[in-house]
């Protein structure tokens, strides 16, 4: 099992600045790979910050988007084909979901700036499920995968995926 902690180094080194979502053995993660991030970004993950969470499927790619603080709307396309643990638990308790762990990590070098978990509702993170394990029926190539991610970034702004999605959970 791999330990974040705040100071502490990201366990894998990420391909260029950018966001991504990830679905692990202790729930979901969402990191933040800024090169040198502001003050103002750490802020806006950190507690107390409003939160907002969406996802939608389109071409056979979940496109899940967060909005913390007072940051753009951020994106992060996924398949659980390239998960490395795409298989998530049942949700058993209907008051409680995933945890989500957003993660702050400075692409220079690599630390972890900010650490935040987020509790998920329980019908939101059913929903996500569900999507999540239909993709995984779903054949999968890597290239048809990378041409539909051009595609849709290509076609659509983020602000416009957003807007085509249905399920949310936000935090205020």
């Amino acid at each position: 099992m791999e330990e974040l902690r705040v100071g502490g180094q990201f366990p894998a080194r990420l391909n260029g600045e950018g966001t991504f979502f990830e679905t692990t053995p202790a729930g979901l993660t969402w990191i933040f790979n800024y090169h040198r991030p502001s003050p103002e970004e750490i802020k806006d993950v950190s507690e107390g910050s409003a939160f907002e969470i969406r996802f939608t499927t389109l071409y056979g790619i979940l496109w899940v988007f967060v909005k913390c603080g007072g940051q753009e709307w951020a994106e992060a396309p996924y398949s659980p084909h390239l998960s490395k643990a795409p298989l998530l638990e049942e949700i058993t308790d209907d008051a409680h979901g995933y945890a989500l762990t957003l993660v702050m990590v400075d692409m220079a070098t690599n630390e972890i700036k900010h650490l935040r978990v987020i509790g998920l509702g329980a019908k939101f993170s059913g929903k996500l499920k569900a999507a999540i394990d239909e993709l995984t029926e779903r054949p999968f190539t890597r290239s048809g995968y990378d041409m539909a991610v051009r595609r849709v970034q290509t076609a659509l702004t983020t602000n416009e995926l957003v807007r085509m999605c249905r399920d949310y959970w936000r935090v205020k």
